[in-house]
């Protein structure tokens, strides 16, 4: 019964890898999760600051999208794909790097 029980959950997914969640994708009871990419934003963010500090504007290798904001007034915008966490991939994404713990993620 417990086997068919577990059949029926939903695919569950997340934003934000929060400790008390990790053995629920350890088990499979949540599908996944996903967290932002630091160090890709950080060096975003780097390179936004040096371009316009230097330049006045951004360099043209900085990868944007065009947002619309109130009054129509269109501005660049820098944005970063999530990564992903799951099951599979858990340990090189947050134990490996020492994000969590073998302990947190119910292992």
């Amino acid at each position: 019964q417990d086997a068919s029980r577990a059949k029926q959950w939903p695919a569950i997914t997340g934003y934000g890898a929060y400790k008390n969640i990790m053995p629920n994708i350890v088990s499979g009871k949540q599908w996944m999760t996903t967290i932002e990419h630091q160090t890709q934003i950080s060096h975003d963010i780097t390179s936004t600051c040096y371009s316009l500090n230097m330049y006045g504007k951004l360099d043209k290798k900085i990868a944007t999208t065009q947002t619309t904001l109130a009054k129509g007034v269109t501005v660049p915008t820098i944005n970063e794909q999530l990564l992903a966490v799951s099951a599979t991939n858990l340990k090189a994404r947050l134990i490996d790097p020492g994000y969590i713990s073998l302990a947190d993620a119910g292992l």
